[in-house]
């Protein structure tokens, strides 16, 4: 029995809060999904505003799941309890150590979900896209390169790209959106510059936008090239 916390309908979705995580489906017609996962110490439902409404990032034809990370120790900091993808360690100069046993351990959950959602839309898993802030990113481009199939894309917002997550030879037609501020303190933007160069090698469709004044957010400019990028991507 799944037990529904909270249901309430707004002009352009059905919201619904499952355990942790909030379930956006349109009123209209389900084209496409897009899962979503937030950054550390946040919720999903930090994220309805900005997708449940008729100025929302992606088409009205969008289904959105935002999962919730569960409760897990962290380490940095000396130690606090927080939601969490993954645990892991500061290195002077240099981007976080990543658990690797928790990021995997999320990217199967993830890759349930991409499986659960595609089989409604026909089992077409292009029709799926996976986005993410900060530790979310991460695991958002962790979870769609390791995926057995190709989803449609993947929009990542101040992360990085681990640097165990091996990049598939053939991966065409999967579109990826990149963005960072170039003022960001928290996840440095030069050295997250730098784990995307391994892109360069591949055939992956990748576009990096830089907000020039951004900082660990997300500012206008950033917002204007998502809706770009989903409105291109997801279209009627």
């Amino acid at each position: 029995v799944i037990y529904m916390v909270e249901k309430t309908i707004t002009e352009e979705y059905k919201v619904s809060k499952v355990y942790e995580d909030c379930i956006l489906e349109p009123i209209g017609e389900h084209k496409y999904t897009l899962i979503w996962m937030h950054g550390l110490g946040d919720k999903p439902a930090s994220y309805i505003e900005i997708f449940a409404n008729k100025f929302s990032w992606v088409p009205k034809h969008t289904k959105v799941v935002l999962l919730g990370a569960p409760v897990r120790f962290i380490t940095v900091g000396g130690g606090i309890s927080l939601p969490a993808w993954y645990d892991f360690k500061e290195i002077k100069g240099q981007l976080e150590e990543v658990n690797q046993a928790h990021l995997g351990v999320s990217m199967l959950r993830v890759s349930k979900a991409i499986s659960k959602e595609a089989h409604l839309l026909g089992d077409n898993p292009s029709k799926i896209f996976l986005g993410g802030f900060s530790q979310g990113c991460v695991l958002a481009l962790y979870a769609a390169l390791n995926y057995e199939g190709e989803i449609g894309g993947v929009c990542g917002l101040s992360g990085f790209l681990c640097d165990f997550c091996e990049i598939p030879i053939v991966c065409k037609s999967m579109k990826i959106l990149l963005c960072h501020g170039e003022k960001d303190t928290q996840i440095n933007y030069v050295y997250a510059m730098k784990t995307y160069e391994r892109f360069k090698g591949s055939t992956m469709n990748v576009e990096i936008f830089t907000d020039k004044s951004g900082e660990h957010g997300v500012e206008s400019a950033t917002a204007k090239k998502i809706k770009e990028y989903f409105a291109k991507n997801m279209p009627q």
